[in-house]
């Protein structure tokens, strides 16, 4: 694996899923100033349930696809252009029903963001199209345009101080920017997809061995990082979950920014034959030492206690989001190295031992969460997300050793 390609791939990754989160942390951040709380709690969580829907939907086949690629020069494989398919249909479809629901039976203003997930389908498939030709030059026409758009949508929410549905609108704005765009830029692989006749109710049995597994982890994940809804909410109230919604958004796009180098290796290692990958595997872990782990702690302290004065006396949260947002950035360290150690088991077929530290963590985040989060609330489940994230980091780090001395 050659560093500059490695760092192209990166540098293309964070700069589109980045500049999509623009188009909506950003507008969320912001609109916390002049919302009311309950407002501000029901577009959070709507967010928050959304993106369950985005994993929902996704049915386990981003990191299939990707690790799946093959090299520039050969044509997509049948059996990305099987999943892409798949993974499309299924979107549309829970959007299609959630917008429904949620315009027809409810009348919420929150409608238009059920599309994100047949949009997201429509831009992730792009993009990683636009990844396996290594088109870098394409994903940086792609970012400067969503860039503009996401901009434009942040100003006009920042000087109007936008509320109700056309706030919902500029959110989601960016995202649709990108998918048209996305399509337009990669129509000659879509063109193909659409002439290929995917075998997809022969093919689905046969990968389910390795669907359900990512499947499950990305639910399980999903839940266990949207905790504003799935625990503060219906354990602490609206005004808990408020603090921890505002905390995490804050958060979200650092660990986006450094996590992608995750994502990045695995399309990395996915255009590489598998006794390559190995090879590569092997001296990426040699390369970690204590030194380094300790020195991506320290990192982790200075800027746990920089973002907890940034929310503090720049964007006046309160005490509690504060805490919140200092153990989340704490976290992030930790949980860069479980994703580092994810991404050598996937591409290595080792679904199974991802899919169990999974649930470890979900299991101790449910644990910790309610025991902490009943004694010294909203801040304790930020705590309990830290003791879990360092009880995955011990477990996936044996099985990756255990498996490279396997080979």
């Amino acid at each position: 694996m050659k560093l500059k390609d490695f760092l192209y791939r990166y540098t293309s990754f964070t700069l589109a899923k980045v500049t999509l989160l623009i188009g909506r942390s950003a507008i969320l951040i912001l609109s916390y100033q002049w919302l009311t709380i309950a407002e501000f709690a029901l577009i959070a969580g709507a967010f928050s349930f959304v993106e369950i829907l985005r994993a929902l939907t996704d049915v386990g086949t981003e990191n299939i696809i990707y690790s799946r690629f093959s090299s520039a020069n050969k044509p997509i494989p049948n059996i990305v252009k099987s999943l892409v398919t798949f993974r499309v249909l299924v979107s549309f479809l829970v959007s299609a029903i959630f917008s429904f629901a949620s315009y027809y039976i409810f009348s919420s203003e929150v409608w238009p963001l059920f599309l994100l997930p047949a949009i997201s389908s429509l831009q992730s498939s792009s993009i990683s199209f636009m990844q396996k030709q290594r088109d870098f030059r394409k994903i940086l026409i792609l970012v400067i345009i969503v860039f503009s758009v996401a901009l434009l949508s942040v100003c006009t929410v920042f000087l109007y101080e936008i509320k109700g549905i056309f706030l919902i609108y500029l959110m989601i704005l960016p995202e649709l920017c990108a998918a048209f765009t996305g399509l337009v830029i990669t129509k000659n692989a879509w063109y193909k997809i659409m002439l290929y006749k995917p075998r997809i109710f022969h093919l689905v049995p046969k990968l389910l061995p390795y669907l359900l597994p990512s499947f499950a982890v990305s639910i399980l994940v999903v839940l266990y990082t949207r905790l504003d809804v799935i625990l503060v909410l219906p354990l602490l109230g609206t005004l808990s979950q408020a603090s921890y919604s505002i905390g995490f958004r804050l958060v979200e796009p650092l660990f986006l920014i450094l996590s992608l180098g995750s994502l990045s290796l695995l399309a990395e290692l996915g255009s590489h034959s598998t006794s390559n990958s190995r090879l590569i595997a092997a001296r990426l872990m040699q390369s970690l030492n204590a030194v380094r782990y300790l020195l991506l702690i320290l990192c982790g302290v200075i800027l746990a206690f920089g973002f907890q004065y940034i929310s503090l006396h720049f964007l006046n949260l309160s005490v509690s989001a504060s805490w919140v947002t200092f153990f989340l950035v704490l976290a992030i360290p930790i949980k860069l190295c479980n994703t580092f150690f994810t991404t050598l088991l996937q591409r290595n077929g080792r679904y199974n031992i991802v899919l169990y530290a999974a649930m470890v963590v979900f299991l101790c985040t449910m644990i910790f969460g309610l025991i902490l989060g009943s004694y010294i609330g909203v801040v304790g489940i930020a705590v309990a997300t830290l003791i879990a994230e360092s009880t995955n980091f011990l477990y996936q780090k044996y099985q990756v050793k255990k498996m490279l001395r396997n080979f």
